[in-house]
């Protein structure tokens, strides 16, 4: 089952029906850990919201969850399941995906071109 979320979220980041050239896997591997490891899915999901809310900037959301997923699987699956150790590995491994699919907007977000959400309106602002 990790595999295979594993290969849904590098489908997502190199799609054959787009040249290889896809989106950041965040989408999925949010799915894939809400089936995997809930409770720790729940935490991260909650870090991208607070995010989120505080700074408006999703890709900043997005790269903050992912790299309290690791954590938050180690947390709540450490010696309460069956192979925590896999679960774990496959976070540290979406995690660094992720991360680097969101070099060129951390990029921005540093030189303040990055856009951000509009939370009145539901769309993003300049």
């Amino acid at each position: 089952m990790l595999l295979g979320g594993l290969a849904a979220v590098c489908g997502h980041i190199w799609t054959v029906f787009a040249s290889f050239r896809g989106g950041k896997g965040v989408a999925a591997a949010a799915g894939v850990f809400a089936a995997v490891a809930p409770a720790a899915f729940a935490i991260s999901f909650a870090t991208w919201v607070a995010v989120v809310a505080v700074w408006r900037y999703a890709s900043l959301g997005s790269v903050v969850a992912s790299v309290v997923l690791p954590f938050a699987v180690f947390a709540t699956t450490w010696n309460r399941v069956e192979g925590w150790q896999s679960v774990f590995a496959v976070s540290v491994v979406v995690t660094i995906l992720v991360v680097l699919r969101h070099r060129g907007n951390l990029g921005r977000i540093l030189e303040g071109t990055e856009r951000r959400l509009d939370l009145r309106r539901g769309e993003q602002s300049e």
